[in-house]
């Protein structure tokens, strides 16, 4: 287990090593590895954890009726998933939460991290802490998924994507983390629509790409 790289985590932030190694006796952790392409948490499921992402990346996807995904969060190593489901413990999962990579996944009980110990506890007050910041954060990162798949016509979402993007990433030359599929289910859109737009927008002199790599222009 990478406690260096734990301890830097937006979870664990402002918790030293030592009283990070403590806390793990007192919190119910489980270490989990699951392959590409695997469920982690299924549509409909209970639950009373939280997933902190050591390796790799997860995607949460919601599943209709007729089988079409709707990509609503990738997540990456340092993120955590499932806080809402795990804090309320009643409501079934609505989406599932699926490996796009092998990945590694800290799995955290949140009764354990909200049952404040006998003795006074700093650090479980400040992991309370951290989790409202991540918890106000994914908030603002659903916000921007709305924004994002709003715009009336496919270029103007794949736009709006871009400039996020663009500015998270610093650059106008940008690795785009999903394949054309993943891309089309994030902005909930037909692949082949998708990949008509590219096309003319390319054309047009608006973009160049070769896989995932997009430069705007």
């Amino acid at each position: 287990m990478d406690m260096e790289f734990i301890a830097s985590t937006s979870l664990f932030k402002g918790i030293r090593r030592s009283d990070l190694e403590k806390m793990f006796s007192c919190l119910c952790i489980q270490e989990k590895k699951y392959k590409k392409g695997e469920i982690i948490y299924h549509q409909g499921s209970i639950i009373k954890d939280i997933g902190l992402i050591l390796s790799g990346r997860v995607q949460s996807v919601n599943v209709d009726i007729m089988g079409n995904n709707n990509i609503l969060l990738l997540m990456h190593p340092g993120e955590i998933f499932s806080l809402a489901y795990a804090t309320l413990r009643n409501k079934p999962m609505m989406v599932d939460i699926i490996a796009i990579e092998d990945c590694c996944i800290l799995h955290l009980d949140m009764e354990k991290i909200f049952r404040i110990c006998e003795l006074p506890c700093q650090c479980h007050i400040q992991i309370m802490k951290n989790l409202l910041e991540i918890s106000a954060e994914k908030n603002i990162g659903l916000s921007q998924k709305i924004t994002e798949t709003s715009a009336k016509t496919i270029r103007g979402r794949i736009l709006t994507y871009f400039t996020r993007e663009i500015s998270e990433q610093g650059t106008h030359e940008l690795i785009i983390p999903l394949n054309r599929q993943q891309m089309a289910d994030y902005l909930n859109v037909e692949r082949s629509a998708l990949s008509k737009e590219l096309g003319r927008m390319k054309k047009e002199g608006m973009i160049d790409y070769h896989r995932n790599i997009f430069r705007i222009k």
